[in-house]
This record gives C-alpha cells, structure tokens and sequence, in this order.
C-alpha cells in the first residue's frame, strides 16, 4: 500500500492533503477571516429568527443548500464544512497537476504547505471559491488536452468532478469564478494553443477548439442560469431588493472607497452632501443601521463623484505602493509564487531557443496580472 501511494499521484496528493487538512485542525486555530461568512452562516442557520436562503453575496440556491442541511443536522456548522470540501478538493486536484506535469513531488508539497493556512486555517469564502475554480478550470483544461494527444473522446468521469468545483465555486462566489476563468483563458490561450500550434498546425486546432466548448460550455451555461435565478429571486421580493441595492451601495463605498469617507481629506465634498464628521465616522466604523443619516442616494452620489480620477502620476505611484505594501506584508503563498514566477523565467533561459516560448508565456500572464491589478485600482 505504502509502495503504491508512493507511485499514485492523485493518491499521493490525497495523503498529503489528509494529513495538511488534520494539522490546520489539531494544531492551529481555524476561524472567518472576514465577519460576511459568520453572517452567511447565520442567517441560514436561523440565529435571526428563521432559516433563509437570502444569505447575499453568495448564490440563493448555496442559501437553500446551508438552510436544508442546518434544518436536518442543526449540530453542524454547514458553511465551513462545505468550504472544507471544497478547499481540500482544490488543492488535492491542484497538487495532483503539479505532480503530474513538473514530475517533482517537493513542488508540489511546497504549494500544500504554502496555501493551506490561507485556506484551511484562515477561511474566506471567496477565497474558497477561488481555490475551487482555479481547480475546476484546471482540471478541465487538463482532460481536454489529454484527450487531443491521445485522440480520444472526453472522459466525464474526470469532467464531473472538475464541474462540481466550478459549480460550487460559482454559486460561493461568482465573481471569483469569473477571476479564475480570466486567468484559465489566459493559460488556454498563452500555454496550450501557442504550443499545439506550433507541433500540430492548424489542420487539428479546430478539434481541440470543439473539445474545449463540449468540455467548458455546459457547466459555464449552468452557471449563468444560476445566476439569473438568483437575480429573479431577489428582484421578485420588493423588500429584499431594495436591500441588496442598499447594500450595495454601502459595499462599493465602506469595502472599496472608504477614503472618500475620511473628513480631513474631503470636508468639502462631504459637506456639499449633508454628511457631519460625526456622521462619516461613525460610518466607517461600521455604524450604518440608520438609512436616514447616510441613505442609499448620497452613498451612490458619493461613489459616482469619486469615480473619475486622472490618469496621472498620483495614479501610478499609488499603484506602485499598493505593490509594495502586497509584497512587503510576505505570506508563504506569495514567496511560493514568486519561486515558480523565478523558476519559470530561469527554465526559459536554460533552455535557449525552445525556451522563448515559455518566457512569453510567462511574461504575457505577468501582464494579464498586472493589468487586472491595475484595473482594480483605476476603477475604486
């Protein structure tokens, strides 16, 4: 048995995600990184009074999962369990890859041990959602290039559980999903059809293209199906719409602009729209029950005048700091992308003229990255 858990990949991946997954248990101290997913859970649960499935950020029928199962087995804590799942199906599938394409196990070990206290110990469900599609959509683009190499047709049995993922992932976090699909697209487009380009010609890439759209295009459809059943569940309650509209609104302006909030910085604008320093305050730190004192229209005003900001140097140099203050505050998980970022880079040249490719690859997804970076910071 010891001998063929030492050949298996995929058993090996198991084993040692097991065993990652017992440790964050025994030997730290699991807990929300952010308040949203006690609330998430709360609200299924019943602690306000009733179960719902009105949860918010993630999809209703993920509600309607947690209130079903808190109903049947009250005991348990649903909403980590399943994030558990997901999480130590992401990163056995991930590790399992690793394994498979770099041939060496000790990376694919130093990815356990650099991603499992972000995701087992410290849980946050758009992290969790990330990790699943990013594993969904690797999995997938695995089967489908396996299948184009050796010419045979799509084996659903590794599709389904790569679909289960993504499926989960999606109704966790949809914007999550969209990310890692962002980044899954990239790979397909700078990896596997700059490469089977070049060996195969273009006679068999329309193979590949249709094999991509039977493996990609039935899960993507069940996932914006989703999405528009949840927006038609709360669009049909006027009370919870208007909430979700509210909240919004409060999101966009406490989670992502809360500079605009700051009264020595913007007394004047803050003034113009009725908002006291006590008032903007008490906002940011979290006093905002009373829709009377900041409503929905001057959070929505707020936000829409600090939209437009020049594209100038104060831009960039705060882009660069943003840079800084990520890579400066270092986690395992950022020193361990730096090393493949490293090894990629030095791979390349290594290689001499059949590395060009790679280092291209590389550059090209560097660039894709940065630049969703830079969006995020030009647009609030």
């Amino acid at each position: 048995m010891i001998k063929r858990i030492k050949e298996d990949n995929l058993i090996f991946a198991f084993m040692i995600n097991i065993m990652a997954l017992i440790s964050s248990l025994i030997f730290f101290r699991p807990f929300f990184e952010e308040n949203d997913d006690a609330f998430i859970a709360m609200i299924a649960e019943g602690a306000f009074g009733k179960r719902d499935f009105h949860v918010i950020y993630p999809n209703a029928l993920y509600g309607k999962l947690l209130s079903l199962l808190s109903a049947l087995f009250p005991a348990l804590r649903w909403h980590s369990i399943i994030q558990y799942i997901l999480v130590f199906g992401a990163l056995t599938a991930i590790s399992f890859l690793i394994f498979e394409y770099s041939k060496k196990r000790g990376l694919g070990i130093l990815f356990i041990l650099a991603s499992f206290y972000e995701l087992y110990v410290s849980l946050q469900y758009s992290k969790t959602a990330l990790a699943a599609s990013t594993a969904g959509f690797a999995l997938i683009l695995d089967e489908v290039l396996r299948a184009f190499d050796k010419g045979r047709r799509l084996d659903l049995k590794r599709l389904i559980p790569a679909s289960l993922l993504l499926f989960f992932g999606a109704l966790l976090r949809d914007s999550s999903f969209f990310l890692a699909g962002i980044f899954a697209l990239s790979a397909l487009l700078t990896g596997a059809f700059s490469r089977l380009l070049k060996r195969e010609g273009r006679e068999r890439m329309g193979l590949l293209t249709v094999n991509c759209l039977k493996a990609f295009l039935p899960i993507i459809l069940l996932v914006f199906a989703c999405i528009f059943y949840n927006k038609g569940l709360y669009d049909s309650d006027s009370e919870w719409k208007s909430f979700i509209s509210y909240n919004k609104s409060r999101m966009e302006l406490l989670d992502y602009r809360y500079d605009l909030m700051d009264f020595n910085g913007n007394e004047k604008l803050l003034r113009e729209e009725g908002i006291s320093e006590n008032d903007a305050l008490l906002y940011l730190t979290w006093q905002f029950g009373d829709d009377k004192v900041i409503p929905k229209e001057k959070m929505s005003g707020l936000v829409k005048k600090g939209e437009k900001r020049p594209f100038d140097i104060s831009l960039l140099k705060a882009f660069a700091f943003n840079i800084y203050k990520d890579i400066f505050n270092i986690t395992p998980l950022l020193v361990f992308t730096l090393m493949l970022i490293v090894l990629s880079f030095a791979e390349g040249f290594r290689r001499g003229k059949g590395g060009r490719l790679l280092l291209f690859e590389t550059a090209l997804f560097l660039c894709i990255y940065f630049m969703l970076l830079f969006y995020f910071q030009y647009s609030g």
